[in-house]
Order: structure tokens, then C-alpha cells, then sequence
């Protein structure tokens, strides 16, 4: 067995360009640094003010207090000798439920007359929005504006947080809790929706400063791209690590750098970290919480070419003696040698639970951590890259499969009992295993599955477009998988072969307003084009772009599948409502999608776990050698709600140990 102190260990976590605190540090973060946090960010907006001897006129976001909320006393006890109004665009009442941008657009306009000249606004979120739509329509008496995790394109984001049966009822209702204490009428939403073109989003002419989260930028790239070109400066002060709507995340390393730029400009000394020219706007990106910006931290935050992907790399020496601990821990005889979910559901279960007894033995704690936090944490990545994992130390010849669809059929039927140890162990951490529909083939039943090249249709080895597996907009009523599991018995030896992978909310935070919009109205539908012509529709139409409970909206990619339907059928995506202007935005955020993903070349050792409900994951081109040198991955399944629970009586679609998901109903009409 391995050392006794091996749960104690701890691992180094890396992440290639990435800043981000990782989430146990960000729950230690406490309200008074929130409050801290808070002081500093007006702190930039105080002292912009004085150096430029501006008024200053601050709108509120949405939020319980309105106008009272402690921010403004913040912002008054920053900006020492400035005069700040504080107008109440509430509409009045304990809430919002009177409150519509006419309306506050009229308070703001009574507010800026009684003053004598343009003034300058600060606003946050709505207000923000607000803010913008009056120095657009008013330009004579707004002199510049400062905005903090601004509400761009309210019409486009709307949508988003609400579909259409929310719309639906929030119409007939009169009235939509927004959050606790929160009640916004429907007027407000009725507003945005009727505004025009020309104001989603508003076009100012006067200087800008926006102060977002590294996060945001792509979009505030886009909404600055499309003010006119002839606009006073504008400039964004890209965070790394701060979230406006998160109080505590990225306190600490965001807290002296605001403080030091906007020092900085007070005292006339131009700009802390790197700027990026664009269109008549600069991007600058404040240091990290060790004071250093590299080039390409720089470039990461000032793009949308964000990682998707968290890389936590384990010391070799935490695995001093894994395979003699393994051999003794999985004898011969052992189900992990044998294990098979269809036939023998029991043995399979007893594979799982031994696998999860080594993995956790010897995974470094913060990996465990890192591991459980993954399906429940908000500011949980959409993927994670584990290497240095210990894999068979005389791996068979990379398998090959008998058919397109005979994935889990290999000819040779080899088994990597170390990596598919890992496989499940790592399963078990997440929730549990299972085999989807129609996938229980092979000598396994489908719980962990080779992907391998297969012979005589190398044409397989192109392009996978971006996708998310089973998506339940897609192919319910069967189950869409929680996450997935990729295990590299062997990587591909070119290392041309390489696993995309893009946040859904970083995806759609790089699409055009207009592209939104459209991919949040309309349906796309997959189809298959059969040899004689007949199109035949493969699974249900569903939204790309969709709203999710409690979080912004994720997208939905998927690529046809007609291997199924011989040769000479082909897959094709359409929009029966929409037509081709939607299928041309489908096609632009599938392209959008490769540029901004992250490429991972998974060799030996990896482990990449994908949420498959907030990213969608492809693959690039490769020419297999089918020399038993080819690209190796194993892959499993994971969910944690398919089995009754007789102790508990929660409903469950299957008794367990079965984890073979019975096919129900057919999802598509062809046989």
C-alpha cells in the first residue's frame, strides 16, 4: 500500500496564463474586504473626477437599497471636495416595480439641468446602461462617463436571463422578482425590448472609462468597436480576477492595483500595466497580485482567447511507488480486469468503488478539493487538465474498431486497467459513472470507451466540429451527461491531434449582439441528408442559445451524425423558422467557438474532465498511422441523479448498481 501520509500531501496547482484565484481561496474572502474592495474601485472614479474638476453624478444599479445602497457613501467619502448627486431612478416605492428607462431617463435629465455645464456620471450595471442611452441622446450635457461592470446592450442581454415563458409570464403578471428584494414591473422589460436599433447599444460621442472584469472585455471590445469612429478617447480597465455581481471574487489581488492606476492618472503619469490599441480605445490590464504583467497574461485578459481550461500538474514524487501499491490493491482476479456494466452490473459497481478508493489514496488533497468543488462551484472552470497521472507502464498497441459506430467493440478488445482505474475513480469523485443509450457494445458494456482511429474511414480523423454530448434540449428524455472523462493511455506522436474546448459563456460573450439575438430566438434543427435526398431530422429542435437557472445563458453546438445512415449521407443544420440568416450565425459562433477555444494535446497521463452542460469540446484534424502508435483515449460517462434511492425515496430512472441507461423512446425516425 502507499504511504499513510498521502492524503496530507499537497500539489502544486498551475494554470498556463491564468490569474484566477482558485475557488477555496475566494470563499476565504470576507465581506469586510468586499466593503474594502468596493471603496477602492470608486476610489478610481474619485479621483478621475478630481484631477479632471468635473461634477460628478453617480446612478445606482438595481438593487434593494436604490439609491441608499452603501456604495454611495463610498463613493462620497472617496471623492473628498466633489459634489456628488445621487438621483433616484427606482421610479419610486420600495422597488422597481414602477421604475422604465423613460422614466429614469427623465430624472437624470431634471438632475444634470440643475447643474451648470456637462457634468460627469459614474454608473454601475443598469445604470450604467441608462447613463450611456442619456450622454447619447444628450450630448451637450454629459462631459464624460466612468462605468463599473456596466449593462451594455440591455436588449441583447435580456433574453439571456429570461426565455420566453418568463417573458410570457412576467407579461401577464405585471411584475418578476429579480432577486431578493428585487420586484421589477413590466414596463421596464416592455422598454427594452421596444428600444431601437440605433440604441442597443447606445453610441456616445464623449470619453468613456469602463472598469470590468478581465472576463468582460470581448464585450466591451464589441461594444466599443461599434461607436463611431470619430468618439473622444475611450478605455476599459480590464481586471484580472474582480466580478462586479461576485462581492467576493478577486479582492485581493485586484484592491492595489485599482488604487495604484487611478493614482496614476490623478497625478498625470499615464497608465500602470499594457494597453492594446484598437479602434480608438485602449485596453489596459492591471497587474497580477505579484505586481508583474507578462505579454501574454496581458494578451489573454485584453482577448477572448481566455483559457476554458484549468491545468493542475502533479509532482512526479507524489506517485513514488502508485504501481506496486496498484498491483497489490487489484490482485489478478480483480474486477477491474474483467468488469463488464452490461453483463455483470454488480462486478462493475465493485470496479468503481475500488477505483475510488486507490484514486483518492493517492491524488494530492488539493486535487481531491479541486475535483469535488467542480460540479458545485460557481467560479468552478468548464474543464480541468490533470497531468502526471501514472498510467499501464506496457500499454497493448493502440486498439482498432470494427465499424463507425462500434466505438467500445475493439477487434483486439485490450484492457489498460490502470488508466481505466483512473477513468473510474476520478467518475466516482464527480458522481458516478454510467453507460448512455444505445453505448453498452464491447467487452466493458460501454462504462469506459476507446477512442481510436478506425480503419477505413480515416476521413473520421478531420475536423470535429464543437458539440456538447447528449444535450438534453437535444435528446431528452434520455439523460444529458453531467461530465465526461478523457483518460490518454497514449497521445497522438505528431501531437497534431488536440481536444478544443470553449466556455459557452465566454463563447457568447465573443458572438455579436446581433448573432445573440438571433441565436436566442431561434431554433436550429439537425438533420441527415440521405444518398436519395431525403433529409430526415435527428433529434428535437432546440435553441443555441439558451437561459440557464441561476446563471447566464450556455450554448448548445452540435454536429449531425450520419454514420449511422451508411455511406453517401451527410449532416447538415438548418433553421426552419429562422432560415439562412440564423444558419449563417450558427455558422459564424461555430467558427467564433475555434478561435477562442483552448487546444489541448492530451499525451500520456492526462486526464481532461469537461463539463458537458457548460462547454462544448471538439477535435482537430489528425492522419492515424494504425501502426498500434495512434492517439489513445479512454472515456467515461458521469451523472449524479439516474438511480432510485429506495433509503431517501427520490425517483430515479434506473435501480442501482444497473448504470446501463435503457433506451425509452428512439430519437430518430430512420432505422
Amino acid at each position: 500500500p502507499g504511504p499513510p501520509q498521502r492524503r496530507s500531501q499537497t500539489c502544486p496547482l498551475t494554470s498556463a496564463r491564468s490569474t484566477s484565484s482558485p475557488p477555496s481561496l475566494d470563499r476565504r474572502l470576507t465581506f469586510q474586504r468586499a466593503r474594502r474592495r468596493m471603496r477602492s474601485a470608486f476610489l478610481v472614479v474619485a479621483l478621475l473626477a478630481r484631477a479632471a474638476a468635473l461634477r460628478l453624478v453617480y446612478v445606482h444599479g438595481v438593487s434593494p437599497e436604490g439609491p441608499a445602497h452603501p456604495r454611495l457613501a463610498k463613493v462620497r467619502e472617496a471623492v473628498h471636495g466633489v459634489e456628488v448627486v445621487a438621483p433616484d431612478i427606482t421610479g419610486g416605492g420600495d422597488s422597481y416595480e414602477q421604475c422604465t428607462i423613460s422614466a429614469a431617463l427623465r430624472v437624470l435629465h431634471s438632475c444634470c439641468e440643475a447643474e451648470e455645464g456637462p457634468v460627469s456620471i459614474c454608473a454601475s450595471s443598469f445604470g450604467a446602461f441608462v447613463a450611456l442611452l442619456f450622454a447619447a441622446r444628450h450630448p451637450e450635457k454629459v462631459s464624460r462617463l466612468f462605468l463599473l461592470g456596466p449593462a451594455l446592450d440591455m436588449k441583447a442581454n435580456l433574453p439571456l436571463f429570461v426565455d420566453e415563458d418568463g417573458m410570457a409570464a412576467w407579461r401577464e403578471e405585471g411584475v418578476r422578482e429579480m432577486g431578493p428584494g428585487v420586484r421589477v414591473g413590466w414596463p421596464w422589460a416592455q422598454e427594452i425590448l421596444d428600444l431601437a436599433a440605433g440604441d442597443c447599444p447606445p453610441q456616445p460621442l464623449c470619453p468613456i472609462t469602463l472598469v470590468m472584469p478581465e472576463s468582460d472585455v470581448p464585450r466591451a471590445k464589441g461594444f466599443l468597436d461599434a461607436t463611431p469612429a470619430a468618439a473622444a478617447p475611450r478605455r476599459v480597465l480590464a481586471t484580472q480576477g474582480w466580478k462586479p455581481y461576485q462581492a467576493d471574487a478577486g479582492i485581493e489581488a485586484v484592491l492595489p492595483h485599482l488604487t495604484a492606476w487611478a493614482e496614476a492618472c490623478a497625478e498625470g503619469s499615464g497608465t500602470l500595466g499594457l494597453s492594446e490599441s484598437g479602434a480608438g480605445y485602449t485596453i489596459d490590464v492591471l497587474p497580477t497580485a505579484d505586481g508583474a504583467v507578462s505579454a501574454a497574461d496581458a494578451a489573454a485578459a485584453a482577448s477572448p482567447e481566455r483559457e476554458s481550461v484549468r491545468r493542475l500538474q502533479i509532482r512526479p514524487e507524489d506517485f513514488d511507488g502508485f504501481h506496486k501499491s496498484w498491483r497489490s490493491h487489484f490482485p489478478p482476479g480483480h474486477e477491474i480486469h474483467s468488469y463488464n456494466a452490461r453483463e455483470d452490473p454488480a462486478g462493475a459497481a465493485r470496479a468503481v468503488a475500488a477505483s475510488f478508493a486507490h484514486a483518492t489514496k493517492w491524488l494530492p488533497s488539493d486535487v481531491v478539493s479541486e475535483l469535488l468543488d467542480f460540479p458545485f462551484s460557481a467560479d468552478a472552470p468548464a474543464a480541468l487538465l490533470l497531468s502526471g497521472l501514472p498510467v499501464d507502464e506496457a500499454p497493448p498497441d493502440t486498439p482498432i474498431v470494427s465499424a463507425v459506430h462500434g466505438i467500445g467493440t475493439e477487434l483486439a478488445q485490450p484492457r489498460v486497467p490502470v488508466a481505466e482505474s483512473w477513468t473510474l475513480g476520478l467518475a466516482r469523485l464527480l458522481g458516478h459513472p454510467f453507460v448512455p443509450p444505445f453505448f453498452d457494445k464491447g467487452h466493458r458494456g460501454g462504462l469506459v470507451r476507446d477512442m481510436v482511429p478506425v480503419p477505413g474511414v480515416e476521413n473520421l480523423c478531420g475536423l470535429l466540429g464543437l458539440h456538447r454530448d447528449f444535450p438534453a434540449s437535444v435528446f431528452a428524455p434520455f439523460p444529458e451527461p453531467e461530465t465526461f472523462l478523457l483518460v490518454a493511455v497514449r497521445g497522438d506522436p505528431s501531437h497534431v491531434a488536440r481536444t478544443v474546448v470553449v466556455d459557452s459563456e465566454k463563447l457568447i460573450a465573443s458572438l455579436s449582439a446581433a448573432d445573440v439575438a438571433l441565436l436566442s430566438k431561434h431554433e436550429m434543427q439537425a438533420q441527415v441528408v440521405l444518398p436519395n435526398g431525403t433529409a430526415v431530422d435527428q433529434g428535437a429542435p432546440f435553441l443555441p442559445i439558451a437561459p440557464r437557472e441561476g446563471r447566464a445563458a450556455a450554448a448548445t453546438l452540435f454536429v449531425p451524425d450520419a454514420g449511422a445512415h451508411g455511406e453517401g449521407a451527410v449532416g447538415r443544420m438548418v433553421s426552419p423558422e429562422g432560415g439562412a440568416e440564423v444558419e449563417a450565425a450558427w455558422e459564424r459562433m461555430m467558427a467564433v467557438g475555434l478561435e477562442v477555444a483552448d487546444y489541448v494535446d492530451l499525451q500520456a497521463g492526462d486526464c481532461l474532465i469537461l463539463n458537458n452542460v457548460r462547454c462544448c469540446h471538439g477535435r482537430t484534424a489528425f492522419e492515424p498511422k494504425l501502426d498500434g502508435n495512434d492517439r489513445w483515449l479512454v472515456k467515461s460517462y458521469v451523472t449524479s441523479d439516474l438511480w432510485k434511492r429506495p433509503a431517501t425515496g427520490k425517483y430515479g430512472a434506473e435501480a442501482y448498481p444497473n448504470m446501463v441507461t435503457r433506451a425509452v423512446e428512439r430519437v430518430s425516425n430512420v432505422d
